[in-house]
């Protein structure tokens, strides 16, 4: 193939710069994620052997190992000694304990960007196991592939990013309010919550992100990666009050934060066929929305961190 040299104008070559600094803008803000090791992490936390993965059961410690092993080889370092945190639960008919598993990346400031997602479901009900896949399987293989995704970048965040899968959601958010209040003996500051609950099947093609109306400050970062990143269709809303069943502000993890006044983003689709039914399995997921979703998540947390 025969090479044609080009004469670069002022005008076009000013262009050209531009278009340059731009890609690398682009290329910068995104994250790659890996549609593998996401979908794997999906597949095992709701696979049979995890059943369901209700509070105080093997199911849910065998998820929680399964956790803890991703922290650790991702390269993360455990909140405490141990990569998990006890809370006492006083729901009737539970366990006296639920478990948080925490991990860290330091960050060039002590301030925290706080990642949650609930990694407890519903168990075995009359012999039949409620899988979780998107509630929360999905959350929490986001949550996972983040801290391979950050650590991987060799370069520290603004600030330090608390990894955190809760235990007991589904009772009541215990796992969440446990997570605030450790926090707070603890000194931390957290400048976010960014919680994720269902994330795996949006049949809208739809991601709404609820948090904006409490704290408007966010909406612009929403908003650039709605418009930069249009593979799922990012929505605001789901959190005025006094909307009764629509709005979400208290429906998951990120509750706790909000009640203390800490900024909250919450992603989620919104409820469908197969939430809190044994079909809410890996094989009903739309894959290619659950992947576009977790670069969606992955980037907005990206550019939070990063730019």
């Amino acid at each position: 193939m025969q090479v044609r040299a080009k004469i670069i104008t002022h005008r076009t070559g000013y262009a050209f710069i531009c278009l340059l600094l731009f890609c690398g803008f682009m290329s910068h803000a995104q994250v790659s994620v890996d549609s593998t090791r996401l979908m794997n992490a999906l597949k095992a936390l709701s696979s049979q052997e995890m059943a369901g993965r209700l509070s105080g059961t093997n199911g849910i410690s065998r998820a929680r190992i399964f956790i803890k092993n991703n922290f650790n080889y991702a390269g993360l370092h455990p909140l405490e000694s141990n990569w998990f945190i006890p809370f006492d639960m006083k729901a009737k008919n539970y366990p006296s304990q639920g478990v948080n598993v925490v991990g860290f990346l330091k960050g060039e400031s002590d301030s925290a960007v706080v990642v949650t997602a609930h990694y407890d479901h519903l168990g075995v009900k009359n012999k039949e196991i409620y899988f979780g896949a998107d509630d929360n399987a999905s959350g929490v293989s986001v949550l996972l592939e983040a801290a391979w995704l950050f650590v991987a970048k060799k370069t520290a965040p603004k600030y330090t990013i608390i990894f955190a899968a809760l235990d007991a959601e589904e009772t009541g958010l215990l796992g969440g309010y446990a997570l605030v209040e450790y926090l707070q003996k603890a000194n931390i500051p957290v400048k976010l919550n960014v919680n994720m609950d269902m994330v795996s099947k949006g049949y809208k093609n739809e991601l709404y992100v609820c948090g904006t109306y409490h704290y408007p400050q966010l909406k612009p970062l929403v908003d650039l990666i709605g418009k930069r990143y249009a593979k799922v269709v990012l929505k605001l809303g789901h959190d005025i009050p006094g909307s009764g069943h629509d709005d979400w502000t208290m429906s998951s993890d990120h509750g706790p934060f909000h009640k203390q006044k800490i900024p909250f983003l919450y992603f989620g689709v919104e409820d469908h066929k197969y939430y809190h039914q044994p079909t809410d399995t890996f094989e009903t997921t739309p894959f290619s929305f659950f992947y576009h979703a977790a670069e969606t998540i992955t980037c907005f947390l990206n550019d939070y961190l990063y730019q």
